[in-house]
């Protein structure tokens, strides 16, 4: 069995669920800015430190890098 354990290779999968989308993006803060981009920017900043540890991550949703399309989907431009 340790044999075949070594010989396949056996990450962990985590899947990271950000919370809100761009349709929906929550509460705006007091300096402006949308908790969706929030949370999108802390789930990738996870992903990446996990991915470095070893781990295989998913996301649940594509998370946003542009403030912009959030801010067009949400009408608030």
């Amino acid at each position: 069995l340790s044999e075949a354990r070594s010989s396949v290779n056996l990450k962990k999968h985590i899947l990271i669920d950000s919370g809100h989308t761009p349709q929906y993006p929550g509460v705006i803060g007091a300096c402006g800015s949308y908790e969706v981009w929030l949370n999108d920017q802390v789930s990738l900043k996870l992903a990446s430190e996990l991915e470095k540890s070893g781990f295989k991550v998913s996301f649940s949703r594509t998370p946003v890098k542009d403030i912009k399309f959030i801010q067009a989907q949400a009408g608030r431009e």
